[in-house]
């Protein structure tokens, strides 16, 4: 593979992709905002996450939206990608989704957010003629209400809950443990509980691992 350093990179991407899908961090924190989504139609509400991001080189994707990268057939996308590249050239791939009310259809939503960010990813990689060798990937779930544990109880203790059950479990099992299986791997998955300020905007913080 032909070595692609970081200033080709950014060079690359400021001569064939457009500035409002990625912007280069230059600083060891970066706030993902957004303020204008509808609370009671579940899909974030407003949010302000301070994300603590490596030394380094970082760049901070933003995919989401209908009209960005058409051509694939899954149109869900997570808020953020935020990419560094190690020192050995490999990169820690990181993304980001928000949401209100997570609850066992929310999530299995989630995971398809996830899958969606990482496939736009490869094609601008593809765009600017990239081949990325993942090192890992994290993924983070923000939410204000985890209505998936509070489901998951409440199925329990109906008596719904006996060992051998599998009508929610084989759906939702992953969203208690700290991995899921993406892409036919089983990565990290990092769960924040958002806290609602005096403006209603959900706020948190996430340190990049």
């Amino acid at each position: 593979m032909i070595s692609v350093n970081n200033q080709t990179i950014i060079e690359r991407l400021k001569s064939r992709v457009n500035t409002d899908f990625y912007k280069l961090i230059n600083d060891n924190n970066i706030v993902l905002k957004e303020k204008k989504r509808n609370i009671q139609a579940n899909n974030g509400g407003a949010f302000e996450i301070s994300v603590s991001v490596p030394e380094g080189f970082s760049i901070l994707f933003e995919l989401e939206g209908e009209n960005k990268i058409a051509f694939l057939k899954i149109k869900n996308c997570a808020d953020g990608v935020i990419i560094h590249i190690n020192e050995d050239e490999t990169l820690s791939v990181h993304i980001i989704e928000c949401k209100s009310k997570l609850n066992d259809k929310e999530w299995l939503k989630v995971k398809k957010q996830f899958e969606g960010a990482m496939l736009r990813f490869k094609s601008i990689c593809g765009i600017i003629d990239y081949v990325p060798i993942v090192k890992n990937i994290t993924v983070y779930t923000a939410f204000r209400e985890d209505k998936v544990t509070r489901e998951e109880e409440a199925t329990f203790f109906l008596g719904k809950g006996e060992v051998g059950n599998t009508n929610i479990s084989n759906l939702v099992f992953d969203w208690f443990d700290d991995s899921i299986i993406f892409m036919g791997k089983k990565i990290r998955h990092k769960k924040l509980q958002l806290s609602i300020n005096a403006e209603n905007i959900g706020i948190g913080n996430i340190t990049l691992i």
